[in-house]
């Protein structure tokens, strides 16, 4: 079963709000979250490693100079029309994502 670590709830709590229409976020808009958290910016580069070993997130490389865009494996925002049909409601709380989590294994 996958779970939260106490630091990547407290990311993903910050985080989860601010997720667009896409389903993604650009590293540059943790630059704030980190800030606010008091972390130095390694800490978020190991948390956002250990989503995607989790299969939380998954990277675009492509990214925005040279800072890649990472995409949510499950709705977060419910404007994403792309929702799959076994996702009944968006995940946009720790909460919720911890339900998807346990149910998804």
């Amino acid at each position: 079963m996958t779970t939260l670590t106490k630091l990547e709830k407290e990311l993903l709590e910050l985080l989860l709000p601010y997720v667009d229409g896409d389903n993604s976020f650009a590293f540059t808009n943790l630059e704030p979250i980190i800030k606010k958290l008091g972390w130095e910016e390694s800490i978020a580069k190991g948390l956002i490693s250990s989503l995607i070993k989790k299969q939380i997130i998954f990277p675009d490389d492509d990214g925005i100079n040279k800072r890649p865009i990472f995409f949510f494996t499950m709705t977060v925002n419910d404007s994403d029309e792309r929702m799959p049909e076994h996702q009944k409601e968006e995940i946009n709380t720790v909460e919720k994502m911890e339900k998807y989590l346990e149910a998804r294994h």
